[in-house]
């Protein structure tokens, strides 16, 4: 018979921690945690990983704390290996138990302190903190006004705004109004600083003038805090004109109004004053050429007339004869090119006109977004179809870049939607809105793929004011409606305020009768737009001959979100039809999903195709 030990010999809870060395382990494990964090902000700057990689880290640290302590309790490293750790003759039976929550408090302490000395000593987090916490966390920099009589410097003014927007948009904790927003704001009839600050959603505003006279460049410029309408910085330069002495000014107020905001440049916005000086060019006249032609692009639009928009190449190809070292318009000259071809010019000649511009700005600047961007929506597969997997992987690499430029946004955002990755083409879409204020073409993708994803609320707050009784906003709703089987629902969106309309009641007649004469309803609604130009296109898009089962005349290259209709889903017929599979190859979006991954609604399966979408 055994006797128990004296109580003064039995194990005690802070003893059996010692002999298994938990306690060592927790401090050797701490010290080392320390290590780790050192080693990971000194590698986040080095190889500029995000801001978050040492939060990741962080994380990694503390979760692995409790492990380590649960591990050194059991096991012992010995000369023999790691073995099991012997329990202590006499040792409580509780002991066990009351490790358990005793090794819980620990690993809290302990993880908490790790996550703790990161956060109170990491710079970064103290700013980020800091910034969302005080005034200074936005600015809108409004185009300089041109005092020149015969206001010559105008273009020039728009340029230093636009790269002063460029370098301060990647300062952390500035945020920076988008280019079309601040542009409203221009001239002497301007409102006041506090009400731009106020519509745009600002905490500061940026101003000035500029003005030529014999030979020299006078800027001046104000940083104004809108809450008091007080001046924070105020800066006048008058230097020799020349390109250098541009770039210099740039530089100059870019560093004061950063300082005046109680931040610091960082590496990503002196690496933008580095990279325009780099990719630019110490030519006036090329320079000149080139501010021209990049104005005359940014206000493009339908109404223009095509002899401007030939003014367009016309002024980026002066730039670059000028100057044939001048990176940024060799790459403003490649997206011009590959935008005339929506413009109606040839396709093979300026698509291979765009990839000989793209490719040569790159040769000059690999960093140029512009330039990946046009090599990427402009590569095709070897037998001529779109490359998908490119266009995806140059906007991407173009992005990363140059986050803040709305058009690459836009066009992979209607790349992925295409792709039938909805989600991913909304939120790029989303960023471009927000980047613009307001984006026609943008929010039309948005709107149909809403639609497609069956968000038929979401898609109607979107139609813009004035088209809930627009026949083809009805028509897209009534789609989507039938894909859920309600047959009263999608008669009602059709035909609700809108009377006897005789498309509209053809179009209810053929989403919600059966048996219906596809065929002879879509002859009838054509005899119903013989004489009126608008209906006729209308009853000519995709979208109404997919209503009318008319697979067969659907084009391969419709307009706009046209090429969404062969995402639709209501027909049965529609799904498996031959049209439709063969669309998705001839687009290259079967390519991409082989290469990549399928998107939600589509599967990999033993049809002839090898795979189905529903």
């Amino acid at each position: 018979m055994h006797s128990d030990p004296p109580e003064s010999s039995k194990p005690t809870m802070i003893g059996e921690l010692k002999r298994r060395k938990v306690v060592r382990t927790a401090g050797a494990y701490l010290l080392v945690s320390w290590v780790l964090l050192q080693v990971a902000g000194a590698l986040e700057d080095a190889l500029e990983l995000p801001s978050s990689f040492d939060g990741y880290v962080v994380a990694a640290l503390a979760i692995g704390f409790p492990v380590a302590l649960v591990i050194a309790w059991i096991f012992d490293l010995t000369g023999k290996g790691i073995q099991r750790t012997p329990t202590t003759t006499g040792a409580s039976r509780a002991l066990p138990k009351l490790a358990v929550p005793m090794l819980f408090l620990g690993s809290l302490l302990g993880g908490g302190g790790i996550a703790a000395y990161w956060f109170f000593t990491t710079e970064e987090n103290v700013a980020v903190d800091s910034v969302f916490s005080t005034e200074f966390d936005s600015i809108a920099v409004l185009p300089l006004t041109d005092l020149s009589n015969a206001q010559e410097q105008n273009n020039l003014g728009l340029a230093i705004s636009d790269e002063l927007r460029n370098v301060l948009s990647r300062v952390q904790g500035i945020g920076v109004a988008s280019r079309p927003s601040s542009l409203r704001f221009s001239g002497d009839d301007k409102p006041d600083a506090p009400t731009i600050a106020e519509e745009l959603g600002v905490s500061h505003i940026l101003e000035g003038s500029m003005q030529q006279v014999a030979g020299t460049l006078r800027v001046n410029v104000q940083l104004i805090a809108a809450d008091t309408d007080t001046q924070v910085m105020s800066r006048a330069f008058n230097l020799p004109f020349s390109v250098d002495n541009i770039l210099t000014i740039q530089d100059d107020i870019a560093t004061e109004v950063v300082e005046s905001l109680g931040r610091e440049l960082g590496q990503s916005a002196e690496e933008a004053l580095r990279f325009l000086a780099a990719s630019g060019t110490d030519n006036l006249e090329a320079y000149e050429a080139y501010i021209h032609g990049r104005r005359l692009f940014f206000n493009r639009n339908r109404a223009t007339d095509p002899e401007d928009f030939d003014n367009i190449t016309n002024e980026l190809e002066r730039a670059t004869r000028i100057d044939p070292e001048f990176g940024h318009a060799w790459a403003a000259l490649a997206m011009q090119y590959y935008t005339s071809i929506a413009w109606g010019s040839d396709q093979a000649t300026y698509t291979e006109k765009a990839r000989e511009a793209a490719n040569r700005a790159l040769s000059l600047d690999e960093n140029l977004a512009l330039a990946h961007a046009v090599l990427g929506v402009s590569a095709t597969l070897p037998d001529g179809r779109i490359d998908r997997t490119a266009a995806i992987n140059g906007l991407t690499r173009a992005i990363d870049l140059d986050p803040i430029e709305p058009t690459l946004l836009s066009w992979r955002g209607q790349h992925w939607i295409e792709l039938g990755f909805f989600e991913q083409g909304i939120r790029d879409l989303e960023e471009t809105i927000a980047l613009t204020i307001v984006n026609g073409v943008a929010n039309f993708w948005v709107i149909n793929a809403f639609f497609l994803m069956g968000e038929i609320e979401k898609a109607q707050e979107r139609l813009p004011e004035g088209t809930q009784n627009n026949r083809r906003f009805r028509i897209l709703r009534a789609i989507a409606l039938d894909d859920s089987g309600n047959p009263d629902a999608v008669r009602r969106a059709l035909l609700e305020g809108m009377g006897d309309d005789p498309l509209l009641v053809e179009v209810a007649d053929a989403l919600t009768t059966d048996p219906y004469d596809h065929d002879s309803g879509y002859e009838a609604v054509l005899e119903l737009a013989a004489n009126d130009d608008a209906l006729t296109r209308l009853v000519n898009r995709p979208l109404v001959l997919y209503v009318f089962k008319q697979y067969e005349k659907l084009p391969d290259e419709p307009p706009l979100s046209g090429r969404l209709t062969w995402w639709y889903s209501a027909h049965e017929d529609f799904l498996a039809s031959a049209e439709r599979y063969e669309y998705f190859d001839q687009l290259g979006l079967s390519d991409y999903w082989f290469k990549n991954e399928f998107p939600p609604r589509c599967t990999l399966d033993e049809s002839e195709q090898g795979f189905s979408c529903r």
